[in-house]
This record gives structure tokens, sequence and C-alpha cells, in this order.
């Protein structure tokens, strides 16, 4: 769980919202990286399932 809290401290410290208005969708501008919502939700699946692993 410490992994997963440290990712997600990390992604709030630097995460803004961004609307694309011609596709409508939303993606977050992490520290001037564009990244998707989705890539954001796989990188805390990954970090979760390597804490649940190392227990």
């Amino acid at each position: 769980m410490e992994q997963f809290r440290s990712l997600k401290n990390d992604i709030d410290d630097v995460m803004y919202l961004r609307i694309d208005r011609e596709t409508r969708k939303i993606g977050i501008l992490v520290d001037d990286y564009d990244v998707s919502c989705q890539a954001i939700v796989d990188q805390l699946d990954r970090a979760t399932e390597i804490e649940r692993q190392s227990q």
C-alpha cells in the first residue's frame, strides 16, 4: 500500500485536468506531460498489484 500511496501523492502534486474541446476527452497534465486518465488508472492498478504480491 505504501507504493500506491507514494504514487498517488506524486500524481496529486503535479496533476491538472485538461479537457480537449474537440474530442471532449478529459486528459491529465502531469508535470508538463499529457497523460490520459486510463494511463493513470493503469499505473495505479500496476502499483496495487505489485503491492499485493509483495505481501
